[in-house]
Order: structure tokens, then sequence, then C-alpha cells
């Protein structure tokens, strides 16, 4: 599989760029230095904002992705993706797909790398794959 889709928050929390050290967007900070997303904090020193559809690491999944054979949800279903509300698929920054195959960059691949561990820091059974 080259691609794996992710909850936004549990991989940003996760993520070695992630930084609530900061006042701007809500302490949703970056540190990467290729995020655009920034915004001046109470000093007028600029900030990164984590945001999914603007995360370097990875993006937005889309209804395609779903019948794309390349791409692992880790049991996230379709009906985890539609809105309640228009019965559409829609994602809204709740999910990230990250390039974990092997033309992924170093970054990604210990982005995911510390995602896999957070999500299962209470699994006795899991161990850490290569």
């Amino acid at each position: 599989m080259g691609w794996k889709v992710a909850s936004f928050d549990d991989f940003a929390y996760a993520c070695h760029y992630f930084t609530s050290k900061y006042s701007v967007n809500n302490g949703y900070c970056c540190t990467h230095p290729m995020q655009e997303e920034v915004e001046n904090d109470e000093n007028g020193i600029q900030r990164g904002m984590c945001f999914c559809w603007s995360c370097p690491l990875g993006i937005e999944p889309d209804e395609e992705d779903f019948c794309n054979p390349d791409v692992d949800w880790n049991g996230i279903t379709r009906e985890d993706c539609t809105s309640s509300i228009s019965g559409e698929f829609s994602v809204d920054g709740d999910y990230i797909m990250v390039n974990t195959g092997k033309d992924a960059s170093e970054d990604e691949k210990i982005a995911w790398r510390n995602y896999e561990r957070r999500i299962n820091r209470y699994n006795p059974d899991w161990r850490e794959s290569e």
C-alpha cells in the first residue's frame, strides 16, 4: 500500500512538527518549514498553522480514494466520511492521507511512525514495523 488514512487530530498530536506552544490557530501550530498557512502571534512573529488541508506531510482524502487499492483506510468507513445532514461524502479536515509507500519522504515516514506509536501506546500486542 502506498497511502494510509488517519484521524487528523491523532496524526497532528503525534507529528514532530506540531506544537501548541503559540496562541495562533487556537494552539494548533505547525513548525514545518514548508507550511504556507501562517499568522502573526501576539509578538508579531509568524507562526505556522496546523490544518489538514495545508499539511506538508499529507492530503485530505476524497471519495475517489475509497476505490483506490493503494489506500489503506485503517478501518475508516464511507459512513464515517458521510455527512449525516446532507448524506454526501465529506472529510472536512477530520482525516488525513499520508504517503507511506516506497517513495515516501523521510518526514512522512517519521510522522507515520509517530502516529502508529501514539495510536498503539496502550496496546501490549503491538510491535513496531520496520
